[in-house]
Order: structure tokens, then C-alpha cells, then sequence
């Protein structure tokens, strides 16, 4: 449609010359000057725009003015523009959602003109959580004082490929009523059985990840019961840790899922364990029904230290990254464990969607990094669910780091004012049983993230 076409032009032009310190300034603007603007735009611009309205005089009128605006130094006039076509779009764009919620196939953005622009428009959905100045004059981009687009940049988002799912209004019955999100995660076991393969290619050292067993009934059930017990606590997400997974997994749990559709109360959204398969190590997403939502990969190899030196994981980086949107909850990424710890790397999935969920399935013999990287995002109105796994324990043991372990998994809210429990950080502990070798395979942590 034009009017997204013309919307993320404007929003390219200002990013390109409004200079640095604008959107503060833009803040501050006296009320007389914009109600100047307001009042020149209103000529052209309704309040409320239909389909109905967008005819060929309108985008006469509305290019015209377009043009004039741009002449503009101080970047005032296409920045209030923006705002006013932000606003005017809200109906235009309760009909845009009900199309993009009625498949879980990717969704391309609202504008045509993204290669030209290197902006993409899409629905912002909101979350319970996030401020609506959320670090405004910290962001420098135009959607800090827009509320229904969500602008990406594709400065910001350099060669990463984005796509974007979008779930339906009541895709979470439970959140959608209470307005609280109850979130599982479970560290699985404290068995890999995993083996790794050492080899040296144009001489850099690398490791593949190798299963010792290939994937059983046995294996399935325990991965099925987690997920009961997770829907029997309430959980409408549920998370495992990295690279537990093995390849036949997600047809398996898709097909028990699908036959199971209304008879058992599953979570709505399933995190599985990652799999390293074939120079990937990715994360398959599905839903309560069996559905496939989203598969993302691993960018970032992990560095092993073994026998003096140090082996890349050898995995290939497809520099995809997938966002899930839900209304209530917003916007969410995976992040496979060193993806995490990359800290440029999140800053830039941050900046680039405004996400409010990380989800960070994770293998490592320690937390304390996770840490900075879940301050960073609580600051900013982004909450992250992070699981380990006591399979790492045996590796830990190796390098003398057991006590690292002695949280397996957190979950970090945004922060908030003082004494307000929802900015808690949210620890779970690993079991007495996880450094001793002993695990019954029980460990379930369920947690509520809720409007602050």
C-alpha cells in the first residue's frame, strides 16, 4: 500500500538528515510550533484514515506536501508527519494484523520500497511490559514517537535477514485474561551423551557435535512429559536447553502434539532443545498444536579449550534471524547461548525490533557472563528466559568449575522501581543431585512475568 511507501520514506529522510541530538530535541518541541505543523498537515491528513480514503488526490496532496516538508532542515515537519500518519493508520492496521495473524508463514513488511529506504514498517504489537517512551532519547529513530508501526532499520540491522511471525490476539488464553505470562523451563538431564569430532581444516581447529545414541522412544517420552508437566503448572511457554535435541525430535513431538490437540493441556509455545545437525545448530519452535512456528540457527560458534588449545564449533552462521510477535508480550528472539554472550550482536536484535523476550537456550559450564547480557536487556524493557543444562556438568568438572553451576537457569524481568517484584531476577538453582552425577530428570521451573 502507498501510504506505508510514503511513511517509510519520510522515516528514511529524517534518520538520514535530522543530525545528531534530534530526537531530544524533537521531545522538547514547544507546543505552539508543532500545533503550527499540526494544524498545516490536518489540510491533507484526517485524523483517522480508511481504505476510502486513500485515493489518488489524497496521495496528490499528501506527495506534494511531502515534498515541501523535506526542504525542511530542522526535520520538525517530517517528524510530526510521521507521527500523524503513525496514528491515522490505527484501523488500516487492526485489518493488516487479522491478515498477518491468520498464518504462521513469515510476513513480508507493510512498505515495497525497503531495498530503497533500508526501512521496513510493520504492526508494532505492545507488551504489558514495556514502557511507551522506552529509551526515547537513547534509540535515535522515529518509532520512539510512534505507537502502532515498528520501524527496522536496515542500518542497524546490517547483513542479518529478518523474519517475522505473528500469532493471533488469543494465542495465549490464559495471558490474554490475566495479563500474566506463566513461563516454564527445564534443564532436561544431566546426560548428553553427546561426543564431539575434532578435525582441522585449512588449519583452524574445529569440532562437530556427534550423538552417541540415536533418538528413541525413551528419549521422546521424557521430552513429552516435560511438556505435560509444564502445561499441567500453567505454563504457556516452555523452554529446553542447548543442543539436547536430535534431529527426528520436532517431527516426532509435532506429529504427539498434533494428535493429542485437546485432550492434554500442553503450553501454546514450545522452545525444543537445540540440535546440532550438519553444521547447524538450531532451535525448532512449535506450537501447542503441533505447528511449526520458527526455526532459528546458532550464529556465533563456541571456543572449547581442550589439550592446550582452543576448537571453534563448526557451524555455519545464515546470519537469519526470526521474530515472533505476540500482542501483550511484543516481540521475541531466540538467542542460542554464545549468540548471548555477544553482546554487540544483542544490542543490534534489541535496537534493530525492540524486543521484550529473549529466549536463551543454553550448554555452558557457567552463568556469570549470562548475567552482564541479562542486565543489559532488563534495562531495557526486554525480559529473557535463560536455561542451562547439568549435561555441562561434566565439563565444568574438567575445567575445575562446578560451583558455576550452581544456577542452572534465570529468568530476568525489566527493571522497575525499587521493592516492585516484577523486576525481580528470578534464579533456579540446580538440584543437590546435579554435581553428584544423580538425576531423576524431574527439574521443571515455572515462573510469572506480568505487567510492571
Amino acid at each position: 500500500m502507498k501510504i506505508y511507501d510514503i511513511e517509510a520514506d519520510l522515516c528514511s529522510h529524517v534518520i538520514a538528515k535530522s543530525g545528531s541530538g534530534f530526537y531530544v530535541r524533537y521531545g522538547c518541541l514547544a507546543k505552539i510550533a508543532k500545533d503550527r505543523i499540526v494544524s498545516e498537515i490536518r489540510k491533507v491528513l484526517p485524523e483517522k484514515l480508511t481504505k476510502s480514503d486513500l485515493t489518488e488526490k489524497f496521495y496528490a496532496d499528501l506527495s506534494v506536501m511531502v515534498s515541501v516538508f523535506k526542504t525542511d532542515d530542522t526535520c520538525y515537519k517530517p517528524m510530526v508527519l510521521i507521527e500523524m500518519i503513525d496514528a491515522a493508520l490505527v484501523d488500516i492496521l487492526k485489518e493488516e494484523i487479522v491478515r498477518l495473524e491468520s498464518t504462521l508463514k513469515p510476513a513480508a513488511v507493510l512498505n515495497s520500497n525497503r531495498a530503497k529506504t533500508k526501512v521496513g514498517l510493520l504492526p508494532r504489537f505492545h507488551s504489558v511490559w514495556e514502557r511507551s517512551s522506552r529509551l526515547a532519547e537513547y534509540y535515535a529513530r522515529p518509532d520512539n514517537y510512534m505507537r502502532n508501526l515498528l520501524l527496522i532499520d536496515g542500518e542497524k540491522l546490517r547483513t542479518m535477514k529478518d523474519k517475522h511471525v505473528f500469532l493471533k490476539k488469543d494465542f495465549f488464553p490464559d495471558f490474554a485474561k490475566t495479563g500474566k505470562l506463566r513461563v516454564a523451563a527445564t534443564p532436561l538431564k544431566n546426560a548428553a551423551n553427546l561426543n564431539s569430532i575434532y578435525r582441522v581444516i585449512d588449519d583452524v581447529q574445529y569440532y562437530d557435535v556427534d550423538y552417541v545414541h540415536t533418538y528413541n522412544q525413551v528419549y521422546d517420552d521424557m521430552l513429552w512429559g516435560k511438556i505435560v508437566k509444564a502445561g499441567e503448572e500453567g505454563a504457556e511457554i516452555l523452554v529446553f536447553p542447548e543442543i539436547m535435541g536430535k534431529p527426528p525430535m520436532a517431527a516426532s513431538i509435532a506429529k504427539r502434539l498434533k494428535e493429542n490437540a485437546g485432550k492434554v493441556k500442553v503450553p501454546r509455545l514450545i522452545f525444543l532443545p537445540s540440535v546440532w545437525d550438519e553444521g547447524r545448530n538450531y532451535v525448532t519452535v512449535l506450537t501447542g498444536e503441533g505447528e511449526l512456528v520458527a526455526e532459528q540457527s546458532k550464529q556465533f560458534p563456541f571456543r572449547y579449550f581442550k589439550d592446550g588449545s582452543y576448537w571453534q564449533e563448526h557451524i555455519r552462521r545464515d546470519r537469519k534471524i526470526t521474530i515472533i510477535h505476540a500482542e501483550g508480550i511484543g516481540r521475541i528472539a531466540i538467542i542460542i547461548c554464545k549468540d548471548f554472550l555477544t553482546t554487540q550482536y544483542v544490542t543490534q536484535l534489541m535496537q534493530s525490533f525492540k524486543l521484550t523476550m529473549i529466549v536463551v537456550p543454553s550448554f555452558s559450564t557457567g552463568s556469570y557472563d549470562f548475567m552482564k547480557s541479562l542486565e543489559l536487556c532488563a534495562k531495557d524493557d526486554c525480559a529473557v528466559v535463560w536455561i542451562n543444562t547439568c549435561a555441562a556438568m561434566r565439563f565444568a568438572k574438567r575445567l575445575g568449575k562446578e560451583d558455576n553451576l550452581r544456577h542452572i537457569g534465570y529468568i530476568r524481568k525489566r527493571v522497575a522501581k525499587d521493592g516492585d517484584s516484577a523486576q525481580r531476577l528470578c534464579v533456579f538453582p540446580s538440584c543437590e543431585g546435579a554435581a553428584k552425577g544423580e538425576c531423576d530428570k524431574s527439574c521443571l521451573f515455572v515462573e510469572t512475568i506480568e505487567a510492571v
